[in-house]
């Protein structure tokens, strides 16, 4: 994940842990689903860490990359989707925005 000056095309920061997902942004964060199956939040301003959800996932393993792996967001809710296990998991958000 990579956050780029719009004016300048400078980079502002990198996220180096593999996506496997879409990106979700909100007003503050960037919402992600990493290979290992972690969903993570991304400071937009910063790009560190704000938080993550880990989900239970066979240790060691990570998500098949032949299944589409996606995030939706409302405005209290987090949807994230695994392609390879055809499962769908809510999230409530809380302070998040």
């Amino acid at each position: 994940m990579v956050a780029v000056n719009q004016s300048t095309g400078a980079t502002e920061w990198l996220y180096t842990p593999p996506i496997v997902s879409n990106l979700v942004l909100s007003d503050r964060q960037v919402l992600a689903l990493q290979s290992g199956g972690d969903l993570i939040a991304v400071d937009v301003s910063s790009g560190t860490s704000a938080g993550e959800a880990s989900f239970s996932v066979v240790a060691g393993t990570r998500l098949s990359m032949d299944y589409a792996h996606c995030i939706a967001m409302s405005s209290d809710r987090v949807f994230v989707y695994f392609g390879d296990s055809a499962q769908m998991i809510v999230l409530e958000c809380m302070g998040m925005d």
